[in-house]
Formats: C-alpha cells, structure tokens, sequence
C-alpha cells in the first residue's frame, strides 16, 4: 500500500538578521536574502543546513548594500524595505512579491498551498 508524505512546511518560523543578510527559516528550507544595492537583491534559498559558498556563473554583484530595514509584526508579510525596492514575503507560505518604491507591484512568486494555521 503507498502512503502519501506530507511536505515539509514553508511556514516561516523565526527571522534573522545576520549583518547585511536577512535569514528567514522554515521546516522546509533557509531564505536569504542579501540587499545589493538600493533597489537590487539577491533572494537565494537551500534546504541543506548551511548556503553554498561557491561562486555561481550569474551572480555578478558581490557589493554589500546596508542601508535596508525589515518589519517582522504580526500579519502576514515580512517586508524588506529599501529606498527603491520593497520585498514582502509571505509569512505562511515563503512567497514573495516585489514592489517600486511607489507601491506598485514590479513582480511575485507563485503562492502555495497552506495548512489550517496561515488561513484566516
């Protein structure tokens, strides 16, 4: 007889800011995100215990941006704020969205499916 294997949650857990990096940790997988400039970031994911360190092919601005804030209230967004770019991660699910500076919505990820606890 098979059995279906529930997936592992995306619900993020906890929130971290580790220098100009923001950590944000699931059952499922670690989400970084790095601000590179003012309205440029790189959003890397794993689901190992720790990011690669090699260098990647495409990856072609190593600055370091520190001028960026985050909002971890209660809803259910955790949003990185830059002067050009808002980031705004869905706190049940891990998807995310982008928006200019004037709040208009540049592009996002798919959204999942979640369980009883994310559904209002």
């Amino acid at each position: 007889m098979l059995t279906a294997i529930a997936p592992k949650s995306r619900k993020i857990d906890r929130v971290e800011r580790n220098g100009n990096a923001l950590f944000l940790y699931s059952k499922h997988g670690t989400m970084r995100i790095e601000p590179k400039s003012g309205s440029i970031v790189r959003v890397t994911y794993t689901v190992q215990d720790a990011f690669s360190e090699v260098k990647k092919p495409g990856v072609t601005c190593e600055d370091v941006f520190g001028d960026w804030t985050f909002d971890n209230g209660p809803d259910l967004a955790i949003e990185v704020k830059l002067p050009g770019l808002t980031v705004s991660v869905n706190r049940c699910d891990g998807s995310v969205r982008y928006y200019d500076n004037t709040g208009k919505l540049i592009s996002r990820s798919e959204e999942r499916r979640v369980g009883k606890e994310c559904r209002s």
